[in-house]
């Protein structure tokens, strides 16, 4: 789904390297998705996270850009392991529309082909698709 979103948004933020991203593309994130404020949080891996963690919002403050409570500026940050280290999501997760189609979540118990190991095996699939309704709503920051 973030694939979506990338896909998708309409604006961008690059940077080249942990020493280059500071507090003013921090709040970039803000003013690029301003107009859209109901879910709106960030979304990145626990290695990027760790890096803005380390970066300090001006130079011998002991304040960092994500702070103690895993916050930028107010907004809460999200950590997924189906994010590249290069890459930080924010938007208004609400225009990100989830939908299921076909039967809906399908479960199949087969107590047979591992029976011999006192297994059983379960297989669950779902068949669900996503689009962004309003690109303005997301920003991406990625190496460049």
């Amino acid at each position: 789904m973030l694939g979506k979103v990338a896909a998708a948004a309409s604006n961008a933020i690059t940077y080249t390297d942990s020493n280059s991203f500071d507090w003013a593309d921090a709040l970039a994130f803000e003013g690029y998705v301003g107009g859209y404020s109901l879910e709106t949080s960030f979304v990145m891996s626990a290695g990027a996270r760790a890096m803005l963690k380390g970066i300090e919002k001006a130079a011998n403050t002991a304040q960092f850009i994500c702070d103690a409570e895993n916050k930028i500026n107010g907004y809460d940050v999200n950590v997924s392991g189906c994010v590249g280290n290069d890459k930080i999501y924010f938007g208004d997760w609400s225009h990100l529309i989830c939908g299921t189609f076909g039967e809906g979540l399908e479960i199949v118990v087969n107590p047979f082909s591992y029976a011999t190991y006192g297994d059983v095996e379960i297989v669950a699939s779902l068949c669900a698709d996503a689009v962004v309704d309003a690109p303005a709503a997301f920003v991406v920051a990625s190496k460049n």
